[in-house]
This record gives C-alpha cells, structure tokens and sequence, in this order.
C-alpha cells in the first residue's frame, strides 16, 4: 500500500469510529434518562407509524449504502484501483446513512420511551455500520 492510501485507511479508521460514536453515545444518554426517571417521554399518538417510518428509514439508508459502495467500488471489480479519495468518499457515504438510521431509531426510542420495538432498525442500521469495517479499499 502506497503512503497515500494508507493515510487515507487511518482518517477512514478515525472517521468510521467517530461515526459509530455518535449513535452510541445518545443511545446510552437516552437509557441513562429513561432509568433514572429524569425523563418522561411525551405521548406517542400512533406507534405504529413510528416504527413503520424507522424500518423505512432503515431499509431506504442500508440498501443506498450498499449501493453506493458498490458504485464506488466499480473501478475494482473490473481490476482497476479505486483511487483513496473515492475510496473514502464513498465509505463515508455509506456509513453517514447508517448512523442516520440509527440516530433516528434512538431518536423514536425517546420520543416513545419504550425501548423495543423502537431500536431493532436502528441495530440493524448500526450492525451493517459496524460491517463496514474500513480495510484499505
């Protein structure tokens, strides 16, 4: 690996952990509100359209991610080298769409103050985030 990609691998390493971050840390504030009884989570009028609108964020954020990534990644399967910026460009494209769908899905779990079924899209969406592991394209 030349010294320009393995730079960018180490700004990837760094933006791919502060993106996992984000959702990870609100989602241990909202658990730590919920807990301590220092929060009352406001009626929720119809449940079923918060959970319908997260796994529509969810699907919508996961299959754009892979999609981008495979168009990103065009370049290499036809045995060119993906040059590091669209490498990263499209990696950070990709997992911004997740931690979107998580954000929300934590997001519904406070609005809501329930807990399940409210954070199963947001798992996925962090899950597939977690997958995509930068490994220097």
């Amino acid at each position: 690996m030349d010294e320009e990609r393995r730079r960018v691998v180490r700004q990837a390493w760094i933006l791919w952990a502060a993106l996992l971050m984000g959702p990870l840390m609100f989602f241990v504030i909202v658990l730590f509100l919920q807990e301590g009884g220092r929060f009352e989570a406001p009626v929720a009028e119809p449940p079923g359209l918060y959970l319908q609108l997260g796994w529509a964020v969810t699907v919508l954020c996961v299959v754009t991610s892979i999609a981008m990534r495979i168009l990103r990644f065009r370049p290499r399967l036809r045995g060119e080298a993906t040059p590091p910026q669209s490498w990263l460009a499209g990696n950070l494209v990709g997992w911004a769409l997740c931690e979107g769908a998580a954000l929300l899905a934590v997001t519904l779990v406070l609005l809501t103050g329930e807990l399940t079924p409210y954070v199963y899209p947001g798992a996925i969406a962090f899950a597939v985030q977690v997958l995509q592991f930068p490994r220097g394209g």
